[in-house]
């Protein structure tokens, strides 16, 4: 007995055109329904929640900290993404470690340097898996290169609350 007998039937049992058919109509089957799983699944209600973030940028001169205001709206520099408002601003000495006299590191303030806090108050999906605005995720630790309408930095998220 070879792969196919005289009557062109593989193994003998179904022939080779109703095998390629069948196959065709299968794998049209399942991508009619992947695409409509996909479609149920982008017209869900997306819920927004209200979320404060506090993003920390350091080692920035005077000058910095009065080009942010309150009110001010920021967005990721990279994806362009809206994350918030800023809705509150604090800010505090830059400080270094130096080795002091007796051999210790001491931490000293470095002049004319600072670190500022900014809280960004913003929308975003939250569930149990995750925090995300649009479709980046709002992670405590993300180093974000942030955009508002007067200057620009590097900042790290050090806080997210859920209201």
């Amino acid at each position: 007995m070879g792969l196919i007998d005289q009557k062109g039937r593989l193994f003998g049992i179904i022939n080779l055109i109703d095998l390629v058919v069948l196959l065709m109509v299968v794998v049209l089957a399942f991508g009619t329904y992947s695409k409509m799983a996909a479609r149920a699944q982008q017209n869900q209600q997306v819920v927004l929640q209200e979320i404060e973030m506090d993003m920390f940028i350091k080692d920035v001169m005077p000058f910095a900290l009065e080009s942010f205001a309150v009110g001010d709206i920021v967005k990721d520099a990279n994806s362009k993404t809206v994350l918030g408002t800023i809705s509150a601003i604090r800010s505090e000495p830059y400080r270094e470690p130096v080795v002091d006299p007796q051999g210790n590191y001491v931490m000293k303030e470095v002049p004319n340097k600072l670190n500022i806090i900014l809280t960004v108050t913003g929308k975003a999906q939250v569930n149990n898996n995750s925090i995300r605005i649009q479709k980046d995720d709002v992670l405590v630790g993300n180093i974000l290169i942030i955009n508002t309408h007067k200057s620009k930095a590097q900042a790290v998220i050090i806080g997210v609350k859920t209201e």
